[in-house]
């Protein structure tokens, strides 16, 4: 195969990816910014694996935004209705 062709295959498989990826994220119910945040996080989990420090920083980090997340929801619950208990 010629430059050319590698190009349009990869062209390919990238726009496929970029399908899969808005398919999988309309599936979720998250807006671009939301799942963003996701892949960064399973990037993040990823790139940790093997090394307790950054499994260690990781998992704060994690711990953190969880409860930035609880207090945003508490504090609209009266505005929201029931609170999802999951």
């Amino acid at each position: 195969k010629g430059r050319e062709g590698e190009r349009g295959e990869r062209h390919r498989g990238e726009e496929e990816d970029l399908h899969r990826h808005e398919r999988f994220r309309r599936k979720l119910g998250l807006s671009i910014e939301s799942y963003e945040v996701l892949r960064q996080l399973m990037r993040a989990e990823r790139s940790a694996a093997g090394s307790e420090a950054r499994q260690q920083e990781l998992a704060g980090m994690v711990a953190d935004m969880n409860n930035l997340l609880k207090a945003y929801l508490d504090s609209g619950a009266t505005d929201a209705g029931p609170a999802d208990t999951e």
